[in-house]
């Protein structure tokens, strides 16, 4: 049109609701591995989503389980709850576990992200000859702070991750540690034109 600009027209369809993915990898290492992926994200109107994956080797079999609803009870806040059924046996050790967790996670405003939760976890485990069996009970929270101005291509801004969980081996009452973990990311357009960004990762 007069003023330079061109028209376009967009054609918008629904995405299928359940997705199926395979793989077949090899490691020189480990040899080959086979996964699977199955997901559908139209539980209850589009509001949930349910997913699992599978991972089979010769020294690990690993099963995942996910389901994820949005705007459980407010609409700034989801409710996820994930199982793991794992056997792994490696020439230094054999183990297998079965674990479980649910959290919350809630947006506090659009640059604030909180989230918290329980979970736990058997694990039998065995190594030289020696078999031990633990039963974890876990409080996992995590802090998220995101300042920048692109989620997939951000040109300024920050991202801050910390996540930090007690554990407890209700096997043995006496032994308690913590897990904590934390990573940050920050963007700066030093030219102003979004075409050198100055990018930092400390994790």
């Amino acid at each position: 049109d007069p003023e330079g600009r061109l028209p376009i027209r967009i054609t918008v369809f629904e995405k299928k609701h359940r997705t199926f993915k395979g793989g077949l990898y090899y490691a020189t290492d480990v040899g080959p591995e086979l996964t699977v992926f199955w997901e559908n994200r139209n539980i209850s109107g589009g509001q949930a989503k349910v997913g699992a994956d599978s991972t089979v080797s010769q020294e690990k079999k690993v099963l995942d389980g996910v389901y994820l609803r949005r705007d459980f009870l407010r609409t700034d806040q989801f409710l996820q709850a994930e199982g793991k059924l794992a056997e792994e046996d490696w020439d230094a050790y054999w183990t297998r576990n079965l674990g479980a967790a649910v959290s919350i996670t809630r947006d506090l405003n659009p640059y604030l992200r909180v989230s918290g939760g329980g979970g736990s976890r058997i694990s039998a485990v065995e190594q030289q000859s020696e078999k031990d069996t633990y039963g974890l009970v876990f409080l996992p929270a995590a802090l998220r702070v995101d300042t920048t101005d692109s989620p997939l291509d951000p040109t300024q801004g920050i991202r801050l991750q910390l996540l930090t969980a007690p554990h407890w081996d209700v096997s043995q009452v006496t032994n308690l540690f913590w897990k904590t973990s934390a990573n940050a990311s920050a963007y700066y357009d030093w030219t102003g034109e979004r075409r050198f960004i100055l990018a930092t990762v400390l994790g």
